[in-house]
């Protein structure tokens, strides 16, 4: 078997917003450079490079005073810190130094300071933009204290400030799925298949409790496309998600979202604790191609941001949200999906989230 190419090196650590922007972009026009030394260098250049700029460096000049301790650090994270206790301030300039001198493990290209950093080999930190909204955080530890057979992160605690949110967590080892697909067997993704399965089904029991869906803490539900849309109250039943979903029709009369209403309120279902994000990527793996004997092994399933309490159907439909038909690889990955998220188990509800999809793309 083929191995698959070498990882690209990453910066050391998230710089200054503008800086990794225009890092980005010079990287682009570089690329098309080296492909084509009489290309039109300008055309690489985003059209709103300015403002997009001007935005990045009004971001850093926000004040960065205010710190803010949501979830407590635990012990292993302030020994990586050489840090006694809790101390805000201490705890931020501590973190600064070490994202200068470890491995990024992964980098968004849209949001430069968006980042997963390896810290050792037992600890990640993730940085994002700062938020109020820790779905993430929770749902890892709803999975560490009602479902702990499932190889997800465990939590390490949070710190913010005004810029950015500082989430630790458990290092998952492995390569990520979409690095290998391409050089997997069929009998060896059938085995990945099998164990997926086993995870998500002792991860999607019923819940029978009157608890609020989307965020296992009460932070609401959400909905991606191109933009994400929370509730504004809690929720409680599947119609009342139904309703949430389709409350915000941009090119639908009455009569069509009545319709999709009636469809989706036929599909029978359940509440059940939903990844929200299962793509390859997320889905992490080893002895893959080390051992071409040996069976590759699911070491765990990252990336928990879209997480939640949702019918037992969102999953099946935010599995394929991201495929297209020209997408080789998720094309094939749909072949392959856990029995307990196809979308033959929910067509009706399958198949309405795609058209309703298709007309409100946003």
């Amino acid at each position: 078997m083929d191995h698959p190419p070498p990882e690209q090196p990453h910066p050391r650590g998230p710089r200054d917003s503008s800086a990794l922007f225009n890092a980005r972009v010079l990287e682009r026009v570089q690329n098309a450079f080296a492909e084509d030394p009489t290309v039109d260098l300008k055309s690489w250049f985003p059209m709103d490079y300015s403002s997009r700029l001007q935005k990045q460096k009004i971001y850093e000049q926000k004040d960065n005073s205010t710190v803010d301790i949501p979830f407590p650090l635990a012990q292993s994270v302030l020994l990586l810190l050489e840090l006694a206790g809790h101390d805000a301030d201490a705890v931020v300039s501590k973190i600064k130094r070490v994202i200068q001198r470890v491995k990024v493990l992964w980098q968004s290209e849209f949001a430069p300071d968006h980042a997963v950093i390896k810290c050792n080999r037992r600890i990640v930190l993730k940085v994002i933009r700062a938020t109020s909204d820790y779905t993430e955080y929770t749902s890892m530890r709803f999975l560490q204290e009602n479902h702990p057979e499932v190889p997800a992160p465990r939590p390490l605690g949070v710190i913010s400030d005004s810029r950015h949110t500082y989430i630790f967590m458990s290092f998952i080892p492995g390569v990520s799925l979409d690095r290998v697909w391409d050089y997997l067997s069929d009998e060896k993704k059938i085995f990945i298949r099998r164990q997926l399965d086993t995870i998500l089904t002792k991860m999607r029991v019923p819940i029978t409790l009157p608890l609020p869906l989307g965020g296992t803490a009460g932070e609401g539900c959400r909905h991606t496309r191109r933009y994400t849309h929370r509730s504004k109250t809690q929720l409680y039943s599947c119609p009342q998600f139904v309703d949430f979903l389709l409350s915000n029709p941009h090119y639908a009369s009455k009569p069509y979202v009545r319709l999709f209403r009636k469809l989706w309120k036929s599909q029978e279902s359940s509440i059940v604790f939903t990844h929200g994000d299962l793509r390859l990527s997320n889905i992490m793996v080893r002895a893959v191609y080390t051992d071409p004997e040996e069976m590759p092994r699911v070491s765990g399933i990252v990336d928990w941001e879209e997480s939640g309490l949702y019918p037992d159907w969102w999953e099946a439909a935010k599995v394929t949200r991201s495929v297209t038909p020209d997408d080789a690889d998720e094309m094939d990955w749909i072949s392959y999906l856990p029995r307990s998220i196809s979308p033959r188990l929910f067509p009706i509800a399958w198949l309405a989230e795609r058209a309703w999809g298709t007309v409100n793309a946003i």
